[in-house]
C-alpha cells in the first residue's frame, strides 16, 4: 500500500505534481529547472530520447515538426496520432512522458519513490476521456488511483484554508486548452458538484490565436501583400510572442511584439483594448457556458443562487475575465485562487485523504474481522485518528473531517443506446442517465429484440450534451459497442432484454444486460473506439519503458 498518494494536474499547457507534506499542507513539488510548472510540450530528439517542458519548448521553435504541443485536446479523437521515425503514437502516449517527467523530476527533488497518484482532468470529460486519461498514467508506470474533476479539487485545496460554513461556488476554470464552469457546494462534511458546463475546445491558446491573427495582418500591411505566414517555424516564434503579449497586457495597457519572417521585420504594439475587442467572442462563449449551466441547475431545482466565483487556471489572469464576470454578477464576490497550482495542490489533499482513510482502515480492519461490538470499532476508530494524528503533525479533528468528507459528483455527458422506433422506421438515441446526474448512478430500462429467433443484441452506446431522454443521433457520439450473446433461442420479436448503466464515482461506464423470460444474464463488454484495449495497452506500457524521458 502506498506510503503517500500525489497529486498531479496534467494540464494542456502546464502541468504540476504536489503533495501533502509533513505540516499538512499540500505543495508543489517544483521540476528539476526550479520552477513550479512544467510545460505539457514533448519534444523527440531521436527514436529513444524524449524531452519534455522547457526545453522541448524551445526546440518547438527549430524543430516544430518533432514537437508535440497541446496533446490534451487531442485525448478520445480516435484519428490523432503522431508519427516520428516510423513510430506511431496516440495522445496517452505523449501524455505518458509529461506525466513520466513530472515524477522523475519530483522524485529527484524530494528523495522518494513516487507511484500511487491522482490525476485531474476537465469537468466535462466523459467516459473515454476520463479512461485514456487513467492509461496515460499506467503507461507512465503509475498506479492512478483516482481521477477526479479538475474544479472539484481547486474548490478542495480552497476549502482547506477558506472555508468554515456551507457555500456554494461558481468556479470558472480557464485553462490554455479547456474551460469548464461547475456549482459546487462545500461543506464542512461534503464538496458537491451541482451541474457543470464548459467546452473542451475553448482554452488560452484560442487568446493566442487572437494576437496570431493580429501579427498576420501587421505583416500583411508591411509587405503589402495578402500572403498568410505558414511557415511552421515562424508560427511557433508567432505563439512565444502571443503569449508573451497576452501576460504583459494582464498587467499593461500595451504589449510591444518584433518578429520576422521572409526577410521582413515587423514591430508593432497591440493594446489591452485592441486585444480584448478581438477575443470578445472566446470571453462570450464562456459567459454562454455559464448561462447554459446556470439554466440546467435551475430546471433541476438543485440550486437557485451561488455566493462567489472562484477563478481558477493560468488564463483568468486577463483582467476582461473578472471585469465581464463583474459585469454579469456584479453582487457577487469575486477570487482568483493560486491560478497554476490550486487543481495540483487539491489533487494532492485528495489524494492524502485517501492515503489517511486506508491507514486507518488498516488499524480498523482486526477489530471486524474479530466481530467485535459496534461501540468497541467506534472506539478503535477514536484511538486510531489520535494515533494517525500524532504521525502526521495534525489535531485529530481535522484528520477525522479530511478522511470523513465526501466528494460528491455528477457526470458531465449523457448516456445512451442506439435504438429503433419501428413506427416511424427511424433510429434514435434513448438516454438512460442524463447529464448532471448525482454519481453513482445505476439505471434499468427495458428494450425489445427486433427479429424473431434474434441470437445478439448490437448496443452501440453513445455520450452526448443533450438533456433529452430521446435525441436524435447527429446530436449523439458513438462512443463504443457492445455485442450481448447469446441470446436464448426461440425468442419472439419484441422479447424484453434490460439494459443497465452503472455509472461509478470517476465516471466510468459499467454495462449488463438481461433476459428475462428465460432468466438468462448476458454480459456486455464494451469494446470502445478511441480507448486503448488490454493488449495495445500492454504495447504502450512497453515501449514507453524504454524510452529515456528528460
Amino acid at each position: 500500500m502506498a506510503n503517500k498518494i500525489y497529486g498531479i494536474d496534467l494540464g494542456t499547457t502546464y502541468s504540476a505534481i504536489a503533495h501533502v507534506d509533513e505540516t499538512g499542507r499540500s505543495v508543489i513539488i517544483k521540476n528539476k529547472e526550479g520552477e513550479n510548472t512544467t510545460p505539457s510540450v514533448v519534444y523527440f530528439e531521436d527514436t529513444d530520447n524524449i524531452i519534455v517542458g522547457k526545453s522541448a519548448r524551445e526546440e518547438a521553435l527549430v524543430s516544430p515538426d518533432q514537437t508535440v504541443k497541446l496533446v490534451k485536446r487531442e485525448i478520445g479523437n480516435k484519428n490523432w496520432i503522431f508519427s516520428y521515425d516510423g513510430k506511431e503514437y496516440r495522445p496517452e502516449e505523449i501524455s505518458s512522458f509529461i506525466l513520466k517527467k513530472l515524477v522523475q523530476d519530483a522524485q529527484q527533488m524530494i528523495g522518494e519513490k513516487i507511484e500511487d497518484v491522482v490525476i485531474t482532468c476537465p469537468a466535462n470529460f466523459g467516459v473515454n476521456k476520463i479512461q485514456i486519461t487513467r492509461n496515460a498514467g499506467e503507461i507512465a508506470g503509475l498506479n492512478v488511483r483516482e481521477i477526479i474533476k479538475e474544479p472539484v479539487a481547486a474548490a478542495f485545496a480552497y476549502e482547506q484554508t477558506k472555508i468554515n460554513n456551507s457555500k456554494v461556488f461558481l468556479v470558472y476554470d480557464l485553462g490554455g486548452g479547456t474551460f469548464d464552469c461547475t456549482l459546487i457546494k462545500v461543506e464542512p462534511k461534503e464538496i458537491t458538484i451541482i451541474c457543470t458546463g464548459g467546452d473542451p475546445e475553448l482554452g488560452g491558446k484560442d487568446w493566442d490565436d487572437t494576437i496570431i491573427s493580429f501579427l498576420n495582418e501587421k505583416y500583411q500591411e508591411e509587405t503589402n501583400t495578402d500572403e498568410e505566414i505558414d511557415d511552421l517555424e515562424t508560427i511557433q516564434e508567432l505563439y512565444e510572442k502571443a503569449e508573451s503579449a497576452k501576460r504583459t497586457l494582464s498587467a499593461k495597457e500595451k504589449a510591444s511584439i518584433t518578429f520576422s519572417h521572409n526577410g521582413v521585420k515587423v514591430k508593432t504594439v497591440l493594446t489591452r483594448e485592441e486585444f480584448e475587442n478581438r477575443s470578445s467572442f472566446q470571453l462570450e462563449n464562456t459567459m454562454s457556458c455559464i448561462k447554459s449551466m446556470l439554466d440546467e441547475a435551475r430546471e433541476k431545482g438543485d440550486i437557485l443562487d451561488f455566493d462567489e466565483i472562484l477563478l481558477v487556471g493560468g488564463s483568468v489572469r486577463m483582467p476582461m475575465i473578472e471585469n465581464r464576470l463583474k459585469s454579469e454578477f456584479p453582487d457577487t464576490k469575486i477570487h482568483i485562487f493560486d491560478p497554476d497550482e490550486a487543481v495540483a495542490k487539491g489533487a494532492a489533499y485528495v489524494g492524502n485523504k485517501i492515503f489517511l482513510k486506508e491507514e486507518l482502515q488498516k488499524i480498523i480492519d482486526p477489530a471486524l474481522q474479530k466481530g467485535e461490538s459496534s461501540s468497541d470499532i467506534e472506539k478503535i476508530r477514536d484511538d486510531g485518528i489520535n494515533e494517525l494524528a500524532k504521525q502526521h503533525n495534525i489535531s485529530p479533528f481535522s484528520l477525522k473531517q479530511t478522511i470523513d468528507k465526501e466528494i460528491s459528483i455528477v457526470n458531465s455527458k449523457s448516456f445512451g443506446v442506439i435504438v429503433t422506433d419501428n413506427k416511424i422506421g427511424e433510429e434514435l438515441v434513448y438516454n438512460l442517465i442524463i447529464k448532471n446526474t448525482k454519481l453513482p448512478v445505476e439505471t434499468t430500462q427495458n428494450f425489445g429484440t427486433q427479429d424473431d429467433n434474434q441470437e445478439s443484441v448490437l448496443i452501440e452506446i453513445t455520450e452526448s450534451e443533450t438533456n433529452d431522454q430521446l435525441s436524435q443521433k447527429e446530436y449523439c457520439t458513438i462512443i463504443g459497442k457492445s455485442v450481448l450473446e447469446p441470446l436464448p433461442p426461440g425468442l419472439k420479436e419484441g422479447s424484453q432484454i434490460q439494459v443497465t448503466f452503472m455509472l461509478d464515482k470517476e465516471g466510468r461506464l459499467h454495462i449488463k444486460a438481461f433476459e428475462p423470460s428465460n432468466q438468462v444474464e448476458v454480459s456486455a463488454s464494451i469494446e470502445t473506439q478511441s480507448v486503448l484495449n488490454e493488449r495495445e495497452l500492454e504495447d504502450a506500457k512497453s515501449k514507453c519503458t524504454g524510452m529515456i524521458v528528460s
